[in-house]
């Protein structure tokens, strides 16, 4: 089965991911995507969402019924240098604690 996500980048500036779910919920789409934002995960650093964020989103996501069915993560990987590169391989599992504990697929 098909599923259309709403992918909320444009609401990025003006909107928490928690207002999100409800702007998802108000123009009748189930899922949406969690694309890279300044407040959760930025392109190529470290998360900066906390526990209190994502209960706050969990809590948007039971109220509204939406759902975070992806995850848009976007990290460098490797580097010219082999410390470098391993030191981004090990901080970057902090990229991945927020969308498990949404569920996201």
């Amino acid at each position: 089965m098909v599923k259309i996500l709403l992918d909320p980048s444009m609401y990025h500036p003006h909107l928490s991911v928690a207002q999100e779910c409800q702007k998802a919920a108000d123009l009748g789409y189930e899922y949406i995507e969690l694309s890279p934002r300044a407040d959760f995960h930025e392109w190529h650093h470290y998360p900066k969402v906390d526990d209190a964020e994502i209960a706050k989103v969990k809590k948007a996501m039971a109220a509204t019924g939406v759902k975070i069915w992806t995850f848009n993560p976007v990290f460098n990987w490797s580097s010219p240098t082999s410390r470098s590169g391993r030191r981004r391989c090990a901080t970057s599992g902090g990229c991945w604690r927020s969308p498990r504990s949404l569920r996201c697929r």
